[in-house]
């Protein structure tokens, strides 16, 4: 896997050259929407390399671009990513701007698309900030547009989300009641990460809702899919697992005694 990574990374890199050639070769020929468009891909490449701080700058570079041309959807797609990008840099207040003003051009242009994106993104900045409430509202509400737009992705991931809220607060029931639905879409759009990283999510709700046989089956069927995709929640599940496994046996072992006592 990690040679997997490592392909990857480099991959990334060559894809970085050509779109830094890419802008040269539009900054010569004062293409600006070009150089714009080139600035959000470099954005885009350095983002996912976790070269946050020049993705940043990338975007910001494009962002002015965009504002010089007058065009908002591009606008509000650089404000969106920028409000991502400084989320990811724990830079909570200034995401929180960023996201706030590429959902009002999201409102301006009627794109609902847009909006439920921006919207899921703020309830995740939100629910960082644990403000849980203001949270579950921006969620409720991009879930509620993902519905009228049958988005099963954006549904699945904003229903796994809310179960995350629900969760930190102990409200167990609302938690796996939006796992569960999450999981279904997952399950039905073959998305094998996403649908992993759920049913860890629900097997721990399981256990805290007293249900460990249940718990032990959602953990055992992600593990193999977590570990083959180099995530750091299979070192949390194997946790689980192992905790879980001892305390059953514990208890086990223990009822044992207790029927041996009572002949």
């Amino acid at each position: 896997m990690k040679g997997d990574l490592g392909t990857g990374r480099k991959a990334r890199e060559e894809i970085l050259k050509v779109y830094l050639d890419a802008y040269e070769k539009y900054h010569f020929e004062g293409n600006r929407r070009g150089m714009a468009q080139t600035l959000e891909k470099i954005g885009d490449i350095s983002a996912s390399m976790d070269k946050l701080r020049d993705a940043y700058d990338f975007y910001m570079r494009s962002l002015e671009i965009w504002r010089e041309i007058g065009d908002e959807k591009a606008m509000a797609e650089v404000l969106r990513k920028l409000g991502v990008v400084s989320h990811k840099m724990n830079r909570l207040h200034e995401a929180q701007t960023y996201l706030k003003d590429a959902h009002a051009l999201y409102e301006q242009l009627g794109d609902n698309q847009g909006i439920a994106v921006v919207l899921h993104e703020m309830g995740i900045v939100s629910s960082k900030m644990r403000n849980y409430r203001r949270a579950e509202e921006f969620f409720s509400k991009s879930l509620e547009i993902d519905r009228r737009l049958n988005n099963e992705l954006g549904m699945a991931e904003t229903l796994h989300e809310l179960g995350n809220i629900y969760a930190v607060q102990e409200k167990y029931a609302e938690a796996q009641k939006h796992y569960f639905e999450s999981l279904q879409l997952k399950i039905k759009l073959k998305d094998k990460v996403g649908e992993a990283i759920t049913r860890a999510a629900l097997g721990q709700i399981y256990l805290l809702r007293g249900n460990p046989e249940e718990a032990m089956e959602m953990w055992r069927a992600s593990l193999p899919v977590l570990e083959a995709n180099g995530l750091p929640d299979a070192e949390v599940v194997r946790d689980w697992i192992r905790s879980s496994t001892s305390r059953m046996e514990r208890e086990r072992l223990r009822k044992l005694k207790f029927m041996e006592m009572r002949k």
